[in-house]
């Protein structure tokens, strides 16, 4: 059959000429013929028969197998093999069979028996499709605290729709992760599902309560230096650590006793198995206030009165005590008559701080009590027009006298009298002290104070107008003893010497400071410069293409003469502008110097210069048949934009650094186009493509 097929076939290549519906018949005839052939040999010698109950199954579910035996064959002893993924990989019988697989895909069954003592096999394939279910994987059972929250979630190895249910989910949530926060135990279901298959498990999430806990007292308020109880009440099981604040350890229980010196915060930890809970409290340090009392333990004669007051805030409660008081005296003063030495209580407080202080009254009229007048001043040698201060040492004094020869004022009741002596001379100081009643004393210092006459000091130097940057050198003319400190202007820092050299570009006023360790003058210097602008040109630095030219222009100042110099050119050039073309080089600094006869100013102008390599193009001529193509080269610059355009492109061709390499095929003479830009320069070169016509070919082929 196969041979009569084949020869069939070949008749029907071989004809070069036959009608078209003869052909057609030959066509059907050689088809049927090979159906026919491979039929036979597929079904030929088969006695056994498997079916299914279903074309399709899922994993782990039970396929139900039957035979079919023919009746003309002599069967014995009939093996079934299902594979090594069935929960039965081989059995023996003539079924029915309910096999499971444990894995997705086409089953091969194999049946082995004997038909009349010989044994066959058969094999079936794709009689079965195994689909796949999802093996699931999901959260641990675990245990939260009330209120917390966790995530649920499950992995599955095939796609498929995850459905979350059970618990105290209100609806069924499809997807792989869920958030819950149960207030009380729950279990949740996941189920999957595709294509006909299902899987599902569960999870349970159990919830432990808390308790209600509360920190007290609330927003405490101590006084620096004094303590507080911090308590937890509540339903208190569980561990319970205090932190924070100023504790150096962890501290364990119910409550704590803390003493911080600032307001500190202070946090509480509640531990009972999985579950936590964190509180924290303030406890502000409030601070007693500085009070002051005036007189501090004031001195008085027997039978004077004192007036004492507390100076401090306005609010709290002021409070008077003791010594010859019969009562306690509300209010921040009180005045007291003591007959002897005696001592007074005060106290304020606010309710939350408290001060405490005690002042004695100390009375003055015994012979102990005998004034002893003193007195002493910083510097006995001054400069005229300087101010002194005369400081009391005196003993066991309420009253003082002074009397100061050649002073303003010459004469003080001031305990430490401070005075202006303005000529120079020799003067006296004396200084007569009381005590309780009669008793008195008298210190005189005789030619005490020496004044000498305060020293001109002048500065030459300054007197003209400078060019800005010009040396002025200032000398000054003072006496040669002491020391000259020169600072301001535009010093970086102090210098010392009667003579400096400065060079300052605008005005500028400089300190001078002469002292002799007596005396000491401090002058302003004040140096003039001339107000010139500063040289500005229409370009400071730019970049040009070499051999291309730039005029350069000085705009600025407006009068006095310019002068260009180029480096290496022997001649220079005067005026306000400049062309100038550079002819190779990366940059060249160009100065430009400017005077006006008195004054002189320079600037550098730098030029940047891009010279590039050449652009060459190959071949610039080039002579191709209709159809052919040519290869278009370049070399350049290895930096910039390269593009190609013209000829038959339907759009540019761009690339950077280096150019494409243009592959083309033009049915007519065209002209392609590569231009290079770099940053100041551009080139551009062309390839000329000539097309040469040819004669069109017969070729006549006969059989």
């Amino acid at each position: 059959m196969v041979s009569l097929a084949t020869s069939i076939m070949r008749i029907v290549k071989a004809s070069k000429v036959i009608d078209k519906e003869l052909l057609h018949s030959f066509r059907m005839l050689a088809s049927i013929l090979l159906c026919l052939l491979f039929t036979n040999a597929l079904y030929a010698g088969s006695c056994v028969d498997v079916f299914t109950d279903v074309e399709e199954q899922c994993v782990n579910t039970n396929v139900m197998f039957e035979l079919e035996l023919d009746a003309s064959c002599d069967i014995e002893d009939i093996t079934i093999s299902f594979g090594e993924a069935a929960d039965s990989p081989s059995v023996i019988g003539y079924g029915p069979f309910f096999v499971s697989y444990s894995e997705s895909g086409f089953k091969e069954i194999v049946l082995s028996y004997f038909v009349d003592g010989v044994l066959t096999e058969d094999t079936f394939t794709n009689l079965i499709f195994i689909k796949p279910v999802a093996d699931l994987v999901v959260t641990n059972d675990t245990t939260i605290c009330q209120g917390n929250m966790i995530n649920l979630n499950v992995d599955g190895n095939v796609p498929g729709t995850y459905t979350w249910s059970g618990g105290d989910l209100p609806n069924e949530i499809e997807t792989q992760t869920i958030s819950v926060a149960p207030l009380s135990s729950q279990i949740y279901q996941i189920n999957w599902s595709a294509d006909g298959c299902s899987n599902s498990t569960s999870v349970t999430v159990e919830v432990t309560p808390v308790p209600d806990l509360q920190v007290t007292p609330s927003d405490p308020l101590i006084c620096s230096g004094e303590s507080i109880s911090l308590e937890v009440y509540g339903n208190t099981a569980g561990n319970i650590q205090w932190t924070g604040g100023d504790l150096t350890n962890v501290e364990i229980g119910e409550s704590i006793n803390v003493s911080p010196a600032v307001t500190e915060t202070y946090f509480m930890t509640w531990i009972y198995s999985d579950c936590i809970i964190n509180e924290s409290i303030t406890v502000n340090v409030a601070f007693p206030p500085e009070i002051l009392i005036e007189p501090p333990n004031p001195t008085i004669c027997q039978g004077d009165s004192v007036g004492i007051i507390a100076i401090g805030p306005n609010n709290g409660n002021y409070l008077w005590y003791g010594g010859s008081l019969s009562n306690s005296v509300p209010g921040n003063s009180v005045s007291v008559t003591p007959i002897f030495d005696t001592d007074y209580y005060f106290t304020w407080t606010d309710n939350v701080c408290s001060v405490f202080d005690t002042v004695t009254v100390i009375i003055e009229n015994s012979p102990e009590d005998q004034p002893t007048a003193d007195f002493t001043t910083a510097n006995t040698t001054i400069c005229a027009g300087t101010s002194v201060r005369f400081d009391d040492l005196s003993i066991n004094a309420t009253e003082y006298d002074w009397t100061i020869q050649g002073a303003e004022p010459s004469e003080s009741s001031d305990q430490s009298p401070e005075v202006v002596f303005n000529y120079p001379g020799t003067y006296t100081v004396s200084l007569t002290v009381g005590g309780c009643g009669i008793l008195s004393d008298s210190e005189i210092k005789t030619d005490y104070i020496t004044v000498v006459d305060a020293i001109d000091v002048n500065v030459s130097g300054n007197e003209s107008d400078y060019c800005p940057g010009s040396e002025v050198i200032l000398t000054s003319n003072g006496p040669t003893d002491g020391t000259y400190i020169w600072s301001g202007g535009d010093l970086p820092a102090q210098q010392v010497g009667n003579e400096i050299s400065v060079f300052p570009e605008e005005n500028q006023t400089y300190e001078l400071f002469w002292t002799n360790s007596v005396c000491e003058t401090i002058l302003d210097v004040p140096v003039s410069v001339l107000n010139i602008s500063e040289i500005e040109t229409n370009v400071t630095d730019t970049l040009i293409c070499v051999g291309s030219s730039i005029l350069l222009e000085a705009l600025a100042p407006v009068n006095g003469i310019f002068t260009w110099q180029v480096p290496g050119a022997s001649t220079t050039v005067n005026g306000n502008s400049f062309n100038f073309s550079p002819l190779g080089g990366n940059s060249i600094d160009i100065t430009l110097n400017w005077t006006d006869g008195v004054c002189s100013k320079s600037k550098i102008i730098t030029i940047n210069i891009e010279n590039p390599a050449p652009l060459i193009v190959s071949p610039q001529n080039s002579t191709i048949c209709v159809n052919s193509m040519v290869e278009i080269s370049a070399t350049g610059p290895l930096f910039g934009t390269y593009e190609w355009t013209g000829g038959d492109l339907d759009q540019p061709i761009t690339s950077q650094v280096s150019p494409e390499i243009l592959n083309v095929n033009p049915t007519s003479d065209q002209i392609y186009t590569l231009t290079w830009s770099g940053v100041a320069c551009t080139q551009t070169e062309s390839s000329n493509v000539f097309v040469s016509d040819t004669a069109d070919i017969e070729l006549n082929i006969q059989d």
